[in-house]
């Protein structure tokens, strides 16, 4: 029985012409054709930066989009959504070191989230507690952690909504969701009269979580 012929393959050659490239020099361009038209390659050099600078655009928009998501969970209130530690305003010794002090425990969160270091700021109304708290939440979100606001006292009424009938929530996944954070920023910690239930929310959190209170 006589074997079929095999048909050799054959190339097609593309015209090519040489080109100056005003940025990247010479260059071998090759002739193609796509929908009736002539078209001519461009400098590999230039595709591959257009192709660089688009996949970098895309990169800091993916970034910038999980940082955004980032800032929804983390539920900063509009008035503290641009304190950050450097527009931190220092008008004393006090403040100036209290600064200095975020500053470094921001710098070192992760060794902070490791070793289960918390920041505690107390001083009288006014004074910067909260932009340094917050500011710290900002700088840690802006290095790949996560972090979450709230004060004292919704902390405590989300609690207190797990003693409802009917409740979806329990009181344990409450206080579980301010610990998933990696860092946790509480203000008005000792509310009086409620700095008892504050207390009693804090006591079982503590452990868990990485954060910056403030009074």
């Amino acid at each position: 029985m006589s074997q079929p012929e095999k048909i050799q393959p054959f190339a097609v050659l593309a015209e090519v012409r040489s080109v100056e490239c005003p940025t990247h020099g010479p260059y071998e361009s090759r002739k193609s054709r796509f929908a009736g038209k002539e078209i001519w390659t461009g400098c590999p050099a230039c595709v591959a930066e257009v192709g660089a600078k688009q996949a970098r655009a895309q990169e800091l928009a993916r970034r910038d989009a999980a940082r955004k998501k980032v800032m929804e969970r983390a539920a900063i209130p509009p008035r503290f959504a641009n304190r950050t530690l450097e527009n931190f305003s220092a008008e004393c010794e006090g403040q100036r070191r209290a600064l200095l002090i975020a500053t470094a425990f921001a710098e070192g969160f992760g060794d902070a989230l490791v070793n289960g270091r918390s920041m505690i700021f107390c001083g009288a109304p006014g004074t910067g507690k909260t932009h340094l708290a917050v500011g710290i939440a900002h700088a840690v979100i802006a290095k790949g952690y996560t972090a979450v606001f709230t004060t004292a006292m919704d902390a405590i009424r989300s609690v207190r909504e797990t003693y409802r009938k009917g409740s979806d929530k329990t009181e344990r996944e409450v206080i579980t969701q301010f610990a998933l954070a990696d860092l946790t920023v509480k203000s008005r910690m000792i509310i009086w009269p409620f700095h008892k239930q504050v207390w009693l929310f804090c006591v079982p959190v503590f452990h868990r979580l990485q954060g910056c209170f403030t009074s």
